[in-house]
């Protein structure tokens, strides 16, 4: 019934690019995409407390398994998932947490060494709001390399990505035996991301435009 009533909107508005040509096929008569963002109110910088050397935030799926297996071979690395849905999905090294949210979620990233930034291949993800979400709480992301992560991090080193689970592993062991790279990849992040354009307030904005046209 969700396909079949899409023609009946004026425009729909996606997060994902690669959904733009199916959209059009299933009768859309008009889309656009709009990036995620983030709620300066639920992602700040909070003081740091010591967390775990590398986190991942997500919802549990097979598909991610191959990520984090590659991070979990590394010895003397101290790893937590925070999330949805790993009940029954083993996750060896991996210590498995609850969701969070407000604060705690806010100092589950700023506490960790490292934030991982995974995409969900099935849902044709190039970004994801915690692609947002880490550089407005200041953490040091570690994002997939994808042309979406790269425009919104222009000046991110490349130290900052990864392209498939041998890079990860490397990555991730460069950015937790470095402080200073660490810090660098926070700053970067962060200035990249806090600006108003990023934020759902801005997303609004652009929906009202559309609807004034």
């Amino acid at each position: 019934s969700f396909i079949a009533n899409l023609p009946e909107y004026h425009h729909i508005f996606s997060t994902k690019k690669a959904l733009q040509s199916q959209l059009r096929q299933a009768g859309t008569p008009s889309t656009s995409w709009l990036p995620f963002a983030y709620d300066p109110d639920l992602h700040y910088p909070v003081p740091r407390e010591e967390g775990a050397d590398v986190v991942f935030i997500g919802t549990g799926a097979q598909e991610r398994l191959h990520w984090l297996n590659a991070v979990a071979k590394l010895p003397g690395v101290q790893r937590r998932i925070y999330g949805n849905s790993w009940e029954g999905i083993k996750t060896p090294g991996w210590e498995q947490q609850p969701a969070v949210t407000g604060k705690k979620y806010c100092q589950a990233i700023n506490g960790a060494n490292v934030v991982l930034g995974l995409l969900r291949a099935a849902n044709g993800d190039q970004s994801t709001d915690r692609s947002y979400e880490i550089g407005a709480i200041g953490g040091c992301g570690l994002y997939q390399d994808t042309e979406e992560h790269r425009q919104l991090l222009p000046d991110y080193p490349d130290e900052g990505f990864f392209a498939d689970p041998t890079q990860l592993a490397q990555r991730v062991k460069s950015v937790i035996s470095s402080t200073t790279l660490q810090e660098d990849l926070r700053s970067i992040g962060s200035k990249a991301i806090r600006k108003p354009e990023h934020t759902y307030a801005a997303r609004l904005q652009t929906i009202i435009r559309w609807a004034e046209q």
